[in-house]
This record gives C-alpha cells, sequence and structure tokens, in this order.
C-alpha cells in the first residue's frame, strides 16, 4: 500500500501458446488489483475487438486491425520529438 496503484490496462498481444500457463504462475505475485487490468491475447481474432473498443478504430495502428497509419520500427509515431530531444 505504499505505492499508489497507476496502470490503467495492459494487453499483452500475440502471446505464445506457453504464456497462459507462465502468466497463472506469474499472476499470484503480482498485485491481484493490478492482475485483473492485465490481458492476454494469443492472435488477432482475439485482441483486434478489444483493442477497437479500448483505442477506438481511428486511434488503433492499421497492423492492429485499426484505421491509423501502421507502426513499424523504421516509422516511430514521435519520431521527431525524440530526435528533438536527442534520444535518436
Amino acid at each position: 500500500k505504499q505505492y499508489p496503484e497507476t496502470l490503467g490496462r495492459m494487453f499483452i498481444i500475440n502471446v505464445p501458446s506457453i504464456f497462459p500457463f507462465v502468466w497463472r504462475m506469474v499472476k499470484g505475485w503480482i498485485d491481484p488489483a493490478t492482475a485483473a487490468k492485465i490481458s492476454i491475447f494469443a492472435g488477432p481474432s482475439e485482441y483486434e475487438p478489444v483493442l477497437k473498443e479500448f483505442v477506438g478504430v481511428d486511434n488503433l495502428p492499421s497492423n492492429y486491425g485499426g484505421n491509423a497509419p501502421p507502426l513499424s520500427i523504421a516509422i516511430h509515431p514521435y519520431q521527431e520529438v525524440m530526435r528533438d530531444y536527442g534520444d535518436l
């Protein structure tokens, strides 16, 4: 109770088939309030409807089922801001 809970939601997507078993073991070490905010999804058929609901189809990158420009390693959405602060 010394640290405030700051996690809104966390979506872990495209997990391998072994991950749910690992998550069951790790979940016991995480505060129940925090663990309840973490959702695990194996593939697009599972995560796309949820991400569209929480993020919105217009804000969701197209490579995750939305209408926004796709995310890639080569093009970071905050590339100009990062460059201005010397992180690139």
